[in-house]
């Protein structure tokens, strides 16, 4: 039997004469690719607050523009604008032009008790006197929140009733916001629309002073580059929609690139040009798939309104192709969606559809086994037990994102039209997935089981656990421990907060009611309870987290200590200390210390529950010779490390070996790996 060869990842994609081309055009100098902010909000939102304001606050920044560049923004937002028949508001006739003096920019400032804040809040009046209020929400791979931009309006509204109000939504593409806004002036423009109108502005104003020569250039340098990188580039444009048509896949996972990545180190050396261009122009597909979103949600909730309602999720910006809804009311203990592969462009459209659990940074068997969910599995239907238990990943979507699918999956015929035939979606979906809806819809019908509910709580994405977090806070004695628990997304699901949500609900619990701990998640904006926490404890995961190791580092200057967890359940193995280089050069620029590296873990959760029992003083630290300090529990096994600890500048790092999981799942254990992580840094303090 013959078999065809199998090809090598990337084979077909650097066999295609459009990628030479697509390489050959070089992308400008682009200021933000060197900070590696490139593809990040905020750093494209204060880069415009900074040009919108006519006295940035900067020491030297002044570019000397006054309000010329707000002015030109709000003259292409007004233009822009297409009300709905009979609105009750008047396009302004005459686009204002704001005085400098009065001008107001304010970056991520809350509504007053508000919890939500706009990216940009313009204040200020005009030539002829009118009082004006301009917010702009910048979004790049994220759509809006639920109700985010109408809080924003209705904000304006009841604040500024006699001002002329207009929101001005940017994104990539001059998407649309999934509400619409009858009574409002709300203005959708691509980046480009941005660029174009800040160049317009910055090339009419001369320089009326020499000190502004260099903030001029670095703007135009920077608004050149995001006028490529948003697709203003033609031929960079059409070569990358045909890439994405004949290669869906490798142009995704090109486009998904990080410069960790082995791909990268393979791709960026041979196409570097191609693979700036991949990674910054969004295809068109995402587009078409949010279209396919919407119509699907529009039908299921038309005809099935007793069911749980689908929401559409935001295309993902690097795989247009995968489509995804959160079912509402599901939400509790578990984010249930439903996923499809919709195909990279309508041509190619033919749906493979799973209802899928949403579970990053654990396994199946992890989450279902955790004590929180073991009693309300028994309540479930058998079929729904049965498919909840053989849940295995989603093929074709990220391994990182840990689509774990339930049951059978649905697939559509060849010829589909998501223009005619989103019946056919919801009436194939229904059949297959209903029962298993019912059921865990019914199950979340509990608020008290819900370990957070950002489908309910329009002011506090966040687990439902913040008002324990709270009391805990209010009730601290003065001396208490401030620990912040480093997660990947302390605001999303409790999947994504992982050890840290675990860890923080044991400690809660077993240190809580004595008034000696408070505890919050990090890092996020807005978030933290404190600005300076006594301990900060980061998992191994994310060693190479950017936003985690800059709230290291903050917390280490001010002399908090650092608690490493490297490889839960496996100790410092080889794999454990490769993970720790990465933090070690990133927090303190050198090698890992072998001293923590050699340690050994105790055998996983029986081994350190064994170990923590047999710990009955706390006191037993050694300190060696290098002034590092370890911890070790003698048994009949002999002698065994649990901790070591060691200075670093004004701060103090320790190094757990054992099995979280142990500590996490008994009361008593949590106290005792409390006291003994307090008892090394302790002795770290002589």
């Amino acid at each position: 039997m013959n078999h065809r060869p199998r090809r090598s990842p990337f084979e077909a994609l650097l066999a295609d004469p459009d990628l030479r081309a697509l390489d050959a055009i070089a992308p400008a100098f682009d200021p933000l690719e060197v900070l590696a902010t490139a593809r990040k909000e905020r750093p494209h939102t204060r880069f415009l607050a900074w040009l919108l304001d006519p006295h940035p606050v900067q020491p030297g920044a002044s570019h000397g523009l006054g309000a010329s560049v707000l002015d030109a923004l709000v003259c292409r937002a007004l233009s822009a604008l297409d009300p709905l028949p009979g609105a009750p508001f008047v396009r302004a006739s005459v686009p204002p032009s704001f005085v400098p003096a009065s001008l107001r920019v304010l970056r991520e400032q809350p509504l007053g008790d508000h919890a939500r804040a706009p990216d940009l809040r313009c204040h200020g009046a005009d030539a002829r006197g009118r009082e004006w209020v301009v917010l702009i929400e910048n979004k790049l791979d994220a759509d809006e929140g639920d109700g985010q931009l109408s809080s924003y309006l209705a904000w304006s509204r009841a604040k500024h009733p006699g001002a002329e109000r207009l929101l001005i939504y940017v994104s990539p593409d001059r998407r649309t916001p999934r509400e619409a806004f009858p009574r409002d002036r709300v203005a959708c423009l691509a980046w480009s629309d941005v660029v174009d109108a800040a160049l317009s502005a910055l090339r009419s104003e001369l320089p009326r002073a020499p000190s502004t020569l260099a903030a001029r250039a670095f703007a135009e340098t920077t608004l050149d580059a995001l006028r490529m990188r948003f697709g203003a580039h033609p031929e960079a444009r059409a070569l990358v929609e045909a890439l994405h048509h004949r290669h869906p896949r490798d142009a995704a996972r090109c486009a998904n690139l990080t410069p960790d990545d082995p791909d990268w180190e393979r791709l960026q050396p041979v196409i570097p040009n191609a693979l700036w261009h991949l990674r910054s122009v969004r295809p068109q597909a995402v587009a078409f798939t949010r279209a396919f979103s919407d119509r699907v949600a529009a039908a299921w909730n038309a005809l099935h309104p007793e069911a749980p309602a689908l929401r559409p999720g935001a295309p993902h910006a690097r795989l247009p192709e995968l489509a995804a809804w959160s079912i509402d009311g599901v939400t509790e203990a578990w984010s249930v969606h439903l996923v499809a592969s919709a195909g990279p462009h309508p041509g190619a459209l033919r749906p493979r559809l799973w209802l899928a659990l949403y579970a990053p940074n654990t396994s199946p068997g992890m989450l279902l086994d955790s004590r929180e969910h073991s009693a309300d599995l028994a309540l479930l239907p058998s079929a729904t037990r049965e498919a909840l238990a053989e849940a295995r990943p989603v093929p074709s979507t990220p391994g990182s994102w840990r689509w774990l699918q339930l049951g059978r999956s649905v697939e559509l015929p060849r010829g589909f039209s998501p223009e005619d035939d989103a019946r056919r979606v919801v009436d194939r979906c229904f059949a297959a997935f209903g029962g298993h809806l019912a059921a865990l819809a019914a199950r979340s019908l509990d608020s008290s089981r819900w370990l957070y509910s950002c489908d309910r709580d329009d002011l506090l994405h966040r687990p439902t656990d913040a008002v324990d977090r709270r009391a805990l806070s209010s009730a601290a004695l003065p001396g208490a421990e401030r620990a912040l628990l480093v997660a990947t997304q302390p605001g999303g699901h409790p999947g994504e907060i992982g050890v840290a949500h675990e860890l923080g609900t044991a400690l809660g619990r077993s240190l809580g009611e004595r008034s000696l701990l408070s505890y919050d998640y990090g890092p996020a904006a807005g978030l933290g309870l404190w600005d300076a926490p006594t301990l900060v404890v980061l998992e191994g995961a994310l060693f190479d987290d950017p936003d985690a190791l800059g709230c290291v580092r903050s917390a280490m200057a001010a002399g908090a200590t650092l608690v490493l967890l490297p490889a839960t359940g496996e100790g410092f193995t080889e794999a454990g200390k490769r993970s720790l280089r990465p933090w070690a050069d990133a927090v303190r620029g050198g090698e890992g210390r072998a001293e923590a590296s050699s340690l050994t873990a105790p055998g996983g959760d029986r081994g350190t529950e064994r170990w923590l029992r047999r710990l009955q003083q706390v006191d037993r630290v050694t300190l060696r010779g290098d002034a590092t300090v370890a911890l070790e529990v003698e048994g009949d096994d002999g002698r065994l490390p649990l901790l070591a600890g060691w200075r670093e500048g004004p701060a103090r790092v320790l190094c757990w070996t054992g099995d979280l999981r142990a500590v996490t799942t008994d009361d008593e254990l949590t106290a005792r790996w409390w006291a003994a992580l307090l008892a090394v840094r302790d002795a770290l303090k002589g």
